[in-house]
């Protein structure tokens, strides 16, 4: 039997995400190819069974969270009433903020359903964007679009 071994130009799934994610966007999309480059590699994807916690509410926000397949429900607890805030879905992110300066989870995110997510973890995005100062104003440029758009 000949042992087979990917080809040179074969991409891993993680791989065509990323780059499709980083060409498409709004965060991203604008962004020079050095910097495009330099984030490919922070990417992490992550899978969660249903009802699992992906991140909890009043913990430090450590993460873009893109979600590629399943749905995610975000809930709150305010005065001591646990309220849901809806459900998001594929191609929805939630953690911008933290790509831009440190701060906390004001809700919980926990899937609804077997989800796969690509996570962007904002401390290395953070101190790239630190030695890239035209991509930190673009980033506190779209990342108020985004917020406002879910």
């Amino acid at each position: 039997m000949v042992a087979q071994y990917p080809r040179e130009d074969a991409v891993e799934p993680k791989q065509e995400a990323v780059r499709q994610l980083l060409q498409s966007h709004i965060l991203f999309s604008l962004l020079p190819e050095p910097e495009k480059h330099a984030l490919e590699p922070l990417f992490e994807m992550r899978d969660y069974q249903a009802n699992q916690v992906i991140v909890d509410q009043n913990t430090p926000m450590d993460g873009l969270y893109i979600v590629c397949a399943g749905r995610v429900r975000l809930k709150q607890t305010l005065n001591g009433k646990r309220v849901s805030l809806g459900e998001l879905g594929r191609e929805a992110s939630f953690g911008e903020r933290c790509l831009i300066e440190s701060t906390q989870w004001p809700y919980q995110v926990i899937a609804s359903e077997r989800v796969t997510s690509l996570k962007l973890p904002g401390d290395p995005v953070r101190a790239l964007l630190g030695r890239h100062p035209k991509a930190l104003e673009l980033f506190k440029k779209h990342i108020g679009w985004v917020e406002l758009s879910h």
